[in-house]
């Protein structure tokens, strides 16, 4: 089969990260690396950052307080709606979210998941502005 045609027949079969669900890490489970990383940070809006392969990080700029708060709002909703909630630092207008899997000691598809949720959000909260 060509590239170009296993391409085009598998590509529908492809699940966009905001579309999964969390589930629960193995505690004998390993972090993601390397390719692993890569292959999940492709599927995100570039302004996240992976931090010594261990921790996932975005920082959102809001004209206001009050935008940031609600925004803080959303993503607590869905993060627990997910069962893995980031750390969430919020400084006037500005909201910081890291993400890390404590079960593995570094990164997980749950990160990535979440963080395509949280991307989501953010879309959603300027939608028409």
């Amino acid at each position: 089969m060509s590239s170009n045609l296993f391409q085009q027949t598998h590509q529908f079969t492809m699940t966009h990260l905001s579309q999964k669900k969390c589930i629960l890490p193995d505690e004998n489970g390993e972090a993601l690396e390397g390719n692993d990383i890569t292959h999940y940070m492709a599927q995100l809006e570039n302004t996240w950052k992976v931090l010594g392969d261990k921790y996932l990080s975005r920082v959102f700029n809001f004209p206001e307080h009050e935008t940031a708060v609600s925004f803080i709002k959303k993503v607590s909703e869905t993060a627990l709606d997910e069962g893995h909630v980031p750390d969430t630092f919020l400084s006037y207008g500005e909201v910081n979210i890291v993400l890390q899997t404590p079960e593995v000691d570094g990164l997980h598809e749950n990160d990535f998941i979440i963080a395509a949720k949280i991307d989501k959000v953010y879309r959603e909260l300027f939608k028409g502005k």
